[in-house]
């Protein structure tokens, strides 16, 4: 044997020992579907349910953990009857991770459908159901293993609910204007023929959009007087159940926004369904004969937990971590529902600590959530409750969900910082909140240091992203009995702050970053809001490079907003494009740089910096941006009178070396320039085309001899925004 011919086999040999070792240094466990429990857990005899792998994994955590671990779910569905929880017993010590993962890439589903068989066709007539839907619908029992149940399921398709016909509280009570202290918030008073008392009136439930259009209830009826034409909520709403401000620009019937939900009366058309627990029977309009065999209820909200241990005041908290998911699908899990003793966070738009997602972290660190497919299930995909640091959510797919993709909520007002360093990138999701209309897509409440990147968000009922806190009107006394954000003040830490600066301490939402996000048809069923909405949070966020575009809101909105004390964001090098709404509205005091707001509301007087008025003291800096409308009746800004404020206030902001623009005035020098220069604003200002190197077709980039860059305006680069190229290619299409 030669001296080359030895070492060949040499390196063979040790390319043989290296491929052992890796596979020796990952235990790997496989479940199937058409496995058994009393398997060993290998591939050739897989166990059958998650459950079993976990307990599996226990026994080698016991021992001690020595290397990473490998869950490999075969293909098919597991069909959860109990939410999976991995609490500290799962605990992956020493910086070794514990993988639940789709082995080889096969498809791999999660949900919790039950299925409902045995379907007859009703042959009795039903009280109130309309003459459309008679002799169509179908009654089977509900199977015993189900609870109430809010959704239903044809396939992995979720079924539209039987929803009445929108109305009008019958009061010309304007909950702003004149406030009536005899209407309380669980009393609706309303028009002739619009509710009955229903037998099973704890089945059914009343969607409002009470007062504003930035929340949305849905309160289960306590009781009907049909002679009054009064009804009473089970919980109390976050407003009065009154009329909606009409802040609709024309669309028709979006005044109504009041309806009732799981009645007869609501079965107008195929698909529509309804539970009645008191008979223990679920109804279906099936059109075209029997429903198939592929009817299903979901049996939980939640479908897997990770939980350590949260302490009621956050001292004590001891998180689970080292836990991943990669290539999993979520579907068929149940909404979430009020109920008496929850805490709000601002608006209501979600209750705290509750168990309304398909993959819930409470009290967890260093876990991964990737390639996941998160779809057709009626509550959230992801929460991040209370204790949650450094889990990251990357390149999943999010759709058709009643409400929110992701959800990061820390504790309440006090000094617990514990949710914060969390990673939410190169997600899609677009057609969430199908339910709770109110429901931002990715939310940071009480939770900092955040990354929010590269993100592709697009058809959806209000907010893309929220950074949210408390506001400092809710420790007023006035409020001290409200649901909404005031439950949740840990009075005994915060002592009584007198200002919102001594509050500030006490607020989380710091220090996030919002970058590389493509947001467009946002804002499509309730409004006063933005795409990228910050309020009532801490400080030192940035929100940068973002493209906000073709965006068709029905009432006063932005592309990106800082509301109610909300201040030193920084807002820099966003495209927003094609919209219409205000571009940028900044209250407090904040920085507004370098942003590119392009055929931003089109409305005459209403244009693109909305609320640059005194807030918590001051205006914000907004400097070196191209403000270019090219429509007919177009403004710059919503109004440029600053004579109601504080000059020694507004004086110390920067409002300077913007450039406007409107290609059908080419030969005006807009008047509102004029004015703001004479109030000591935009001094160096101009009016003149930033020369756009093909506007038609949406390249914004400066052309070299651009009067932007000779105002030292700077070039945006948005081609890498959104999804990048390490996003799955099997959902690209």
């Amino acid at each position: 044997m030669n001296r080359i011919t030895r070492i060949i086999r040499l390196l063979c040999v040790l390319t043989m020992l290296s491929g052992c070792v890796q596979e020796e240094s990952v235990i790997n466990v496989f479940i199937s579907p058409s496995g058994s429990n009393i398997n060993n857990g290998s591939k050739e005899a897989p166990f059958a349910t998650l459950e079993r792998a976990r307990d599996e994994v226990r026994k080698y955590i016991k021992e001690g953990l020595k290397n990473n671990v490998s869950i490999n779910l075969r293909a098919g569905e597991y069909t959860l009857s109990e939410t999976l929880v991995l609490g500290l017993e799962d605990f992956a010590p020493n910086g070794f991770t514990i993988t639940y993962q789709n082995y080889n890439n096969e498809d791999v589903t999660i949900s919790s459908g039950v299925h409902i068989n045995n379907w007859k066709k009703v042959n009795t007539k039903i009280l109130g159901l309309p003459k459309a839907a008679e002799g169509k619908v179908w009654e089977a029992k509900v199977p015993s293993v189900l609870k109430k149940f809010y959704t239903l399921y044809k396939g992995d398709e979720r079924l539209p609910r039987a929803r009445t016909e929108g109305f009008v509280p019958d009061t010309d009570i304007h909950p702003r204007d004149n406030p009536d202290p005899n209407l309380d918030k669980y009393t609706l008073h309303y028009p002739e023929g619009a509710l009955r008392n229903w037998d099973n009136l704890s089945d059914v439930e009343l969607f409002i959009i009470p007062g504003y259009p930035w929340w949305m209830n849905i309160l289960p009826l306590a009781s009907v007087e049909e002679e009054k034409r009064i009804a009473k909520t089970a919980i109390i709403g976050t407003q009065k159940l009154v009329d909606m401000v009409s802040y609709s620009r024309g669309k028709e019937g979006y005044e109504k926004t009041t309806w009732i939900e799981n009645v007869p009366e609501g079965m107008l058309k195929p698909g529509n369904w309804m539970l009645n627990t008191k008979e223990g029977k679920v109804y279906l309009w099936e059109e075209n004969g029997k429903p198939n065999n592929n009817i299903f209820a979901p049996a939980l909200r939640e479908l897997i937990k990770v939980e350590g241990k949260n302490d009621e005041w956050g001292e004590n908290d001891i998180p689970v971590q080292g836990i991943i998911f990669k290539g999993l699908s979520f579907t068929k899990a149940d909404r979430g529902v009020w109920e008496k003793g929850d805490k709000g966070i601002q608006h209501d738009w979600e209750m705290l600590d509750k168990d309304n997602a398909m993959l819930r972290f409470r009290g967890a660190k260093d876990c991964k959530v990737e390639q996941c497919h998160f779809f057709n299930a009626g509550g959230n995909a992801i929460r991040m409750d209370l204790y949650a640091q450094n889990i990251s959510v990357e390149n999943c797919l999010f759709n058709n969900l009643g409400q929110s993709a992701v959800m990061m909520l820390g504790y309440g007002l006090g000094k617990e910082d514990v949710n914060k360093n969390n990673r939410v990138y190169n997600n899609h999701i677009h057609d969430c909140g199908q339910i709770y209309w109110h429901s931002q897509m990715i939310t940071a409440w009480q939770s900092g240091d955040n990354y929010i990147g590269h993100n592709y968000l697009h058809d959806i009922p209000r907010k893309a992203i929220c950074i949210s806190g408390i506001r400092f009107h809710f420790l007023s006394e006035e409020e001290k009995d409200r649901r909404e954000c005031v439950s949740s003040i840990r009075w005994k830490e915060i002592g009584s702050p007198q200002s919102f600066e001594e509050m500030i301490p006490f607020l989380h939402s710091r220090n996030n970053i919002i970058e590389y996000n493509d947001i467009h048809h946002a804002l499509e069923m309730l409004g006063d809001g933005a795409a990228i909405n910050l309020s009532g949070g801490a400080l030192g966020n940035i929100v940068r490079y973002n493209y906000v575009h073709d965006i068709t809101a029905l009432n006063p909105s932005s592309a990106i907003r800082t509301d109610n004390d909300q201040n030193e964001t920084l807002i820099e090098n966003n495209i927003i494009y094609n919209i219409s709404v205000a571009g940028i509205s900044p209250k407090g005091k904040n920085t507004v740089r370098n942003n590119f707001i392009i055929n931003a509301c089109a409305r005459k007087n209403y244009g693109i910096y909305r609320g640059m008025g005194q807030h918590q003291g001051g205006l914000s800096n907004i400097e070196h941006n191209i403000v270019y409308n090219a429509f007919e009746n177009s403004d710059f800004y919503s109004y440029y009178k600053f004579d109601d404020y504080n000059e020694a206030v507004y004086k110390t902001k920067t409002i300077d070396y913007n450039l406007y623009y409107n290609p059908l005035r080419p030969e005006s020098n807009w008047e509102g320039l004029s004015v703001l220069k004479s109030k000591g604003f935009d001094a160096h200002s101009k009016y003149e085309d930033p020369m756009f190197e093909d506007f038609e077709n949406g390249n914004f980039t400066l052309k070299h001899n651009s009067p932007a860059l000779k105002m030292g305006i700077k070039q945006i680069e948005i081609s890498g925004v959104g999804l990048t190229d390490v996003f799955p290619q099997k959902w690209k299409n």
